[in-house]
């Protein structure tokens, strides 16, 4: 027997209700035949994203050497004026490239959620790479990062801005620099999870120019929060 929510996702596939799922066969065949599945209206974020990945066909094989493990810093409204060193994973998948991210706040009290997971899919414009990220566990989070591209013997770091809307109970939107910072690939993953948190601004623990690139301050000759290269 399918779990509840697997026979929900069975009855949004078909577009039925879950007491007609458990029909007699004969019975359940006869109703599908006249309600065909309607993949395209059922999911048009899915048509939406391989239009996005049209724009640049060239997208994955344009991401392919970022794949790996990173770092991700920045300054946000639920860390409390604090940094938080994020864990992500860069990896591809059935020609396209995804992302799974882990940031841990139990540094913060009375942090309501502790462990923060999202889910994302990255795309190279070809100026600029995207990543849109969602958060598993209730989902409500969306985030949007937009990064500069570097040049091929430099993807260690890559520099731009997060927008989506905040943890807290107020649900504000919210904007914030950050940073990735690639992890060398003989670091064990476990000791890369085991670093990530939250730290004072002063925290020697975080390199001097992440800071400085992370700093949520609009200068005399910005005119908004604008991304800053490392």
């Amino acid at each position: 027997m399918p779990s509840l929510k697997n026979i929900q996702r069975i009855c949004n596939f078909f577009g039925v209700e879950e007491s007609e799922i458990f029909l007699k066969h004969e019975e359940f065949k006869e109703l599908i035949s006249l309600r065909k599945p309607k993949i395209s209206e059922l999911d048009p974020l899915g048509n939406y994203i391989i239009k996005m990945n049209k724009i640049n066909p060239g997208s994955t094989n344009s991401l392919e050497r970022y794949s790996g493990y990173y770092h991700s810093y920045f300054k946000s409204e639920s860390s409390k004026t604090k940094i938080v060193r994020a864990l992500i994973k860069v990896f591809t998948k059935n020609g396209f490239v995804y992302t799974k991210n882990l940031e841990n706040y139990s540094g913060i009290k009375r942090s309501k959620q502790t462990l923060k997971k999202y889910t994302g899919i990255v795309f190279h414009t070809g100026d600029h790479i995207f990543v849109f990220e969602r958060e598993k566990s209730v989902g409500k989070m969306m985030w949007c990062s937009v990064f500069h591209p570097v040049d091929y013997d430099q993807t260690s770091e890559l520099s731009g801005l997060t927008m989506g809307i905040t943890g807290s109970g107020e649900r504000d939107i919210a904007c914030y620099r950050i940073v990735w910072e690639r992890i060398d690939k003989k670091t064990k993953l476990r000791d890369a999870v085991r670093v990530c948190g939250t730290f004072d601004p002063d925290d020697p623990a975080i390199p001097e120019d992440i800071k400085a690139t992370i700093e949520n301050d609009i200068s005399e000759n910005e005119y908004g929060l604008m991304a800053r290269h490392m």
